[in-house]
C-alpha cells in the first residue's frame, strides 16, 4: 500500500505543478516516503542478520571484552536515554499529526493546472486524491482517505524508528567494542602479573593473536 500511495503522489506532483507550496510539500513527502520504503526494505532483507549484529553488545564472544566490559557499561545509560527520547519524540509528533485534522479542521486551497483555485478539507498530509473536490469533501470519502493516511503515517514512523534505533545501537556498540580493542592493544605486553615480574618477560605473541582474532570477529 505504501508503494501505491507514493506512486499516486508522483502523479500528484504533476497535478500540483502550478501550486508551488503544495508541489514543494508533496516533493518532500515523496522523498521522505521513499527513504522510509528503503529502510523497510533493508530491515526486511537483512532480518536474519539483525540479531547477530546485536550480539556485539555481548562482550562474551571476545577475549578483550570479557576482560573489561566497562566501555559498554558506561555507554548503556546514554544509549538507552537517547533511544527512549528519540522514540518518545517520534510518537508524540505522530500523535499530533494524526489528531491535527480533527482538532484544527479547516480547508486548504489548491491551485489547479488551469489556474483555478479549489478548496479541500484538511487532512494529515493533504495528499493528492484522484477524485473531484466535491467527492473528496464528502464525509465518507474524506474519512476513507484519512484512514489511509493514518495507516501510512503509523507504518512510516514505526519503520523509521526501528531502523534508526537499530542503527544508533549498532554505532554505539561498535564504538564500545573498538574502544575496548584500543585499550587491549595499548596495554598489550605492559600488564605483567606480580608473580612473573622476576621472570623473563614473554613476547605476548599469543595475546597479540587473540586480539587480532577479536578484531576479526567484530568486523564479521
Amino acid at each position: 500500500m505504501s508503494l501505491v500511495v507514493q506512486i499516486t503522489q508522483v502523479v500528484g506532483l504533476y497535478v500540483y505543478s502550478n501550486d508551488f507550496q503544495r508541489f514543494a510539500f508533496l516533493s518532500v513527502f515523496v522523498v521522505d516516503s521513499l527513504m522510509c520504503l528503503f529502510k523497510g526494505y533493508a530491515l526486511l532483507v537483512n532480518a536474519d542478520r539483525l540479531y547477530s549484529g546485536l550480539e556485539l553488545g555481548a562482550y562474551a564472544f571476545t577475549l578483550c571484552g570479557r576482560r573489561d566490559t566497562s566501555w559498554m557499561r558506561r555507554r548503556k545509560p546514554l544509549l538507552s536515554g537517547l533511544l527512549r527520547m528519540y522514540a518518545a519524540v517520534s510518537y508524540i509528533t505522530l500523535t499530533i499529526w494524526l489528531l491535527a485534522p480533527l482538532v484544527v479542521g479547516g480547508h486548504v486551497s489548491l491551485t489547479r493546472l488551469d489556474g483555478t483555485v479549489a478548496t479541500q478539507r484538511a487532512n494529515i498530509f493533504n495528499m493528492w486524491a484522484p477524485v473531484s473536490d466535491a467527492t473528496y469533501n464528502s464525509t465518507p470519502v474524506w474519512s476513507l482517505f484519512y484512514a489511509i493516511e493514518i495507516i501510512f503515517c503509523i507504518v512510516d514512523v514505526t519503520i523509521w524508528v526501528c531502523f534508526d534505533c537499530y542503527a544508533m545501537t549498532m554505532c554505539y556498540m561498535l564504538i564500545a567494542q573498538f574502544d575496548a580493542m584500543t585499550a587491549e592493544y595499548e596495554t598489550l605486553g605492559r600488564l605483567v602479573p606480580d608473580a612473573e615480574k622476576n621472570e623473563p618477560i614473554p613476547d605476548h605473541y599469543d595475546e597479540l593473536i587473540c586480539s587480532i582474532k577479536d578484531n576479526q570477529k567484530i568486523i564479521e
